[in-house]
């Protein structure tokens, strides 16, 4: 049986950035493990619900970004970022 395709659009990088996910009803700490130009992968609880879009801010530089999320499998989000 043939591997399925990586159908990632730019290069990940590994990382560990603690993070914060913010909506305008409220926030959940999470830690991106992955990022590239395009998205991240995040790291955050099963049992947090979050909105389809979000801000996600970095602990670190304070940096804030629209991103909205593609996938959610168990503590993992994959989201991509908005640009307007």
């Amino acid at each position: 049986m043939s591997q399925p395709s990586d159908q990632r659009v730019a290069h990940r990088t590994r990382v560990s950035i603690p993070a914060r996910v913010l909506w305008r009803e409220g926030s959940q700490l999470c830690v991106i493990r992955d990022l590239s130009l395009t998205g991240a992968k995040l790291s955050v609880s099963r049992k947090a619900v979050l909105p389809a879009e979000f801000t996600l801010c970095s602990l670190q530089t304070e940096k804030r970004q629209r991103v909205r999320m593609h996938w959610r499998r168990f503590d993992y989000a994959g989201v991509s970022f908005v640009y307007d």
